[in-house]
């Protein structure tokens, strides 16, 4: 089917797509050429915020399926888009 040369092709290209994501991600914790660069810990506020954002955001789009609309208690505001 293949010669070995197509062998060695298709092994190469299956090794990059399997790497691409690790390569991804080690940058950020091994030295490179450019320097380190340390892990920046954006903390456990950040980490909520993006958190509300997203349950808020897929609660919005399940009541935007049934029909309704979300309405912000504090400022009676109809939610839209993004939130924060």
């Amino acid at each position: 089917m293949f010669s070995d040369g197509g062998w060695h092709a298709l092994r190469s290209a299956d090794r990059r797509r399997c790497l691409q994501p690790v390569r991804l991600v080690l940058p950020h914790r091994l030295p490179s050429e450019r320097g380190v660069r340390p892990y920046v810990d954006p903390g456990a506020d950040a980490y909520d915020v993006q958190d509300r954002t997203r349950v808020v955001g897929r609660l919005r789009q399940r009541a935007e399926n049934l029909g309704f609309g979300l309405v912000n208690l504090s400022t009676d505001e109809v939610v839209e888009g993004s939130v924060s």
